[in-house]
């Protein structure tokens, strides 16, 4: 019986969680229709033995790569139409796969559910019961990535309360329970590996939003799984400054999402410092945070407990975190070239991907190092135009978005200014953006008649060319209007 879903658990180091979590599976009531796969992502501990001792597909890598690539190595390991992924310290419900199955409907790419504390003992986790930090992100956020848009958002989450358990169509997923069509990941080159840890399902939903402009994202309030949190502060805070990390690449990536630091600590930040001059605002600094987090306010007066006071001086915390792992993030990932366009899908007029020309435009000349092109690809990607890099380096290989490819079948050998080559796909590239050309014959040898002794001597020992590879519809007007936007 072929499977109808692959579920794929990646791991690091997680041998008891990924045991826990295979058993819950076991007890799926359509477990004849799944397909379990652990992926071990370089762990040191007996994690490839569990996932074996359960009869899982064990995938496993020699060396830690991150999450990203864990759910890579999954989805090349899969065969069911529908891919799901969980984390190793989840635990899903006995209908999790069940309900997550049934939520494709008509138009729908994409499933996922709630992550719910496993445990409501102690302070910290009925603060993260209160305060769940793995919710979906609404659909609202596709309406526009403006940054006033944007903190209106944020504001009517503290103080609005919302249906959480309502099935609907969301922009994107917490990466411990969603699911996707296969075929759908496939086309969109999966998950980018160049995130390790945080934001990587974000950009995945961007991606497939983009697309797919025509299909959803739903979230299914039934297909439920327990998450085994860490009942501790520091875990909670390491985890916050992980996903501002994560959020720092995501604005590297796509310069049009806002940033992501958080008014609050800001905020409190500047009454703190003037208290040192106005002592009376002492009373302010220790008011305001239940003004910008009023839910456990609401929650202490509604429950008549004290103790859920404490929750806007934890969120408090959570956020300034969230804001020093967004700032190490700029400068960690201040070298990722950006994608072009918003974050904010546009709805496709006929078909799902409208038909595209590739019109070549060279950007920067002739330059003994990299600099003069790169400088011009990178302001034509600041401007939203460049959208991905592609190096063609002599022999037959092909560098885009750090992947080495030997496919330079569709690749034009003499691409120069003015051709026009058909879809971007034609030339392997996935979206519009910026070639690097080295032609061939100016690395038939060096000065002293010596032959290059490899690719990377030959790549730095000329001059390249850069060249802006720009797509539109396929359409005069179009065409025009865009070969116009480089002058």
């Amino acid at each position: 019986m072929s499977a109808n879903m692959s579920v794929v658990i990646c791991s690091l180091n997680g041998a008891v969680g990924v045991d826990r979590c295979l058993r819950a599976l076991a007890k799926q009531t359509i477990r004849p229709s799944l397909e379990l796969i652990v992926v071990d992502d370089g762990s040191t501990d007996a994690t490839s033995d569990v996932g074996q001792a359960h009869g899982a597909i064990v995938v496993r890598h020699s060396t830690n790569r991150g999450l990203a690539a864990a759910r890579n190595s999954g989805v090349a390991a899969a065969t069911a139409p529908v891919v799901a992924f969980l984390d190793d310290d989840c635990e899903p419900d006995q209908v999790w796969a069940e309900q997550l199955l049934m939520g494709y409907e008509k138009r729908v790419i994409g499933t996922g559910g709630p992550i719910l504390p496993a445990s409501r003992y102690g302070f910290i986790m009925r603060f993260l019961e209160r305060n769940n930090p793995l919710k979906p992100q609404e659909a609202n956020l596709a309406e526009s990535d403006q940054l006033i848009y944007r903190l209106k958002l944020y504001l009517q989450r503290q103080w609005k309360q919302t249906d959480e358990f309502a099935s609907r169509e969301v922009y994107s997923f917490a990466g411990a329970n969603m699911s996707f069509l296969r075929q759908t990941l496939i086309e969109v080159n999966q998950f980018d590996e160049r995130f390790r840890f945080g934001g990587e399902e974000l950009d995945l939903c961007i991606r497939l939003r983009h697309a797919f402009p025509s299909r959803r994202l739903v979230f299914v309030p039934k297909a439920q799984v327990a998450h085994h949190f860490e009942p501790s502060m520091n875990d909670i805070l390491r985890r916050s400054r992980a996903y501002g990390r994560g959020s720092a690449r995501l604005y590297r990536k796509w310069p049009s999402m806002p940033p992501t630091l958080f008014p609050g600590p800001l905020l409190v930040l500047v009454i703190l410092l003037l208290c040192r001059r106005f002592r009376p605002l002492s009373a302010v600094a220790v008011a305001v945070p239940h003004l910008l987090y009023p839910r456990g306010l609401h929650y202490a007066i509604s429950s008549r407990s004290g103790v859920s006071l404490l929750d806007a001086y934890m969120q408090l915390a959570q956020e300034t975190c969230g804001s020093i792992g967004f700032v190490e993030g700029l400068w960690l990932f201040r070298h990722i070239v950006p994608e072009g366009g918003t974050t904010t899908a546009q709805p496709a007029t006929h078909h799902e991907r409208p038909a595209a020309a590739v019109s070549v435009k060279e950007v920067g000349g002739p330059s003994p190092s990299n600099r003069g092109g790169s400088a011009a690809c990178r302001r034509a990607a600041r401007s939203g135009k460049c959208i991905a890099r592609l190096m063609r380096l002599p022999g037959s290989s092909v560098r885009a978005n750090n992947k080495t490819s030997n496919d330079t079948r569709n690749i034009p050998a003499n691409l120069k200014e003015g051709d026009t080559v058909g879809r971007a796909s034609h030339i392997g590239m996935a979206n519009p953006g910026c070639l690097y050309s080295y032609p061939s014959a100016g690395c038939r040898g060096k000065p002293d008649g010596r032959r290059p002794s490899s690719t990377e001597e030959c790549r730095t020992s000329r001059k390249p060319r850069y060249l802006y590879i720009s797509s539109f519809p396929e359409t005069a007007k179009s065409a025009n209007a865009d070969r116009a936007n480089w002058n």
